[in-house]
């Protein structure tokens, strides 16, 4: 080792010094995450899509483009930042599960429903939560393709779960989603998109006219 008596650090210090440096770049060669409190400090994505949104969700083509560009920035905000915001995160990992389950990535599914259940503080929604997601995925596997017999292994897959939940404590909560799946028919969705969203993305595809 070099003399460090002619520099007047004695060795200890030397050491010392050098274990710091080393614990830095370990620690920025393992990727540490940027610490974020809240959803407003995650960095905003845009995407341009090639006509009006309820044509995107029309065309299988452009969906899918535009879910692997979703996907990789959800992903990458995941990897980069660490997210102490806990409805922030389960929104982010919410986009996963749904792209998961609209891709056929089944595997990923019971990881992705036990990161959400991970975050919810109360005890209907942590047990409600995935419910669906769940069901879906094990119906899919015992239709083995057949549409028909698929719907009919839903039902049973999703009646199977709820019965073996508590009423008293997730009763108020299965009524509220009833009755919000009961108005979110294709033709209502449809109508929202074209009333709201299509004349949004118009107007930001004009040139600035003021």
């Amino acid at each position: 080792m070099r003399n460090t008596r002619r520099s007047g650090l004695s060795e200890s210090t030397v050491v010392t010094g050098l274990l710091a440096i080393l614990t830095a770049a370990g620690a920025a060669l393992a990727g540490d995450k940027i610490p974020v409190k809240s959803a407003d400090d995650l960095p905003r994505h845009t995407y341009t899509i090639p006509g009006t949104v309820s044509e995107l969700l029309q065309s299988d083509e452009q969906f899918a483009a535009l879910a692997k560009a979703v996907r990789a920035d959800v992903e990458a905000d995941l990897a980069r930042y660490e997210i102490q915001d806990a409805t922030a995160l389960q929104r982010l990992y919410g986009v996963v599960l749904n792209l998961n389950l609209l891709e056929g990535r089944f595997e990923a599914v019971s990881g992705d429903v036990a990161r959400l259940r991970e975050l919810e503080t109360k005890e209907a929604k942590k047990l409600t939560t995935g419910l669906v997601a769940e069901a879906y995925v094990a119906a899919r596997k015992r239709a083995a393709g057949n549409d028909d017999e698929f719907r009919t292994a839903l039902r049973q897959e999703l009646l199977r779960r709820l019965r073996e939940l508590p009423w008293e404590v997730v009763g108020d909560e299965l009524k509220q989603r009833k009755a919000q799946l009961e108005i979110a028919t294709e033709p209502f969705l449809m109508g929202m998109v074209q009333s709201s969203l299509d004349p949004t993305v118009d107007e930001k595809r004009r040139p600035d006219q003021r």
